[in-house]
C-alpha cells in the first residue's frame, strides 16, 4: 500500500527527498448515509526526509486521477518554517508553499 500511495504524489522542486518507509499511516472509513452520494474520509501522514528542504516548492497530488470519484481534499502541511492548509481539487491538485 504505501509504494502505490507514493506514486501518486510527487514532491516538487529538487529537495532531494526521499520517502521514510516506515513514516507511513492512514486509516480509512465510508459513511453512509442512506441513497445518493457517500462520503468518505481517508487520513494518511507521509514523512519525507530532503537533503535540501528549502528547495522544495510544493506537494503535487495524483489522486485525482487513480481515482477519479474524489472531488476534493483537504490537506495540511508542516515545514520547518510554515503550516499551511488548503483545499485541493482535480483542477487545482498541488498543493504549494
Amino acid at each position: 500500500m504505501q509504494r502505490t500511495c507514493l506514486l501518486l504524489l510527487v514532491l516538487v522542486g529538487l529537495g532531494g527527498c526521499a520517502s521514510n518507509p516506515n513514516s507511513f499511516w492512514y486509516e480509512g472509513a465510508v459513511m453512509n448515509y442512506g441513497p445518493g452520494p457517500q462520503h468518505a474520509d481517508l487520513d494518511a501522514e507521509f514523512f519525507f526526509h530532503c537533503a535540501q528542504p528549502a528547495a522544495l516548492q510544493g506537494l503535487e497530488v495524483k489522486l485525482f486521477s487513480a481515482f477519479p470519484g474524489y472531488r476534493q481534499i483537504r490537506a495540511q502541511v508542516v515545514t520547518g518554517k510554515r503550516q499551511s492548509a488548503a483545499r485541493l481539487s482535480p483542477k487545482a491538485s498541488t498543493l504549494r508553499w
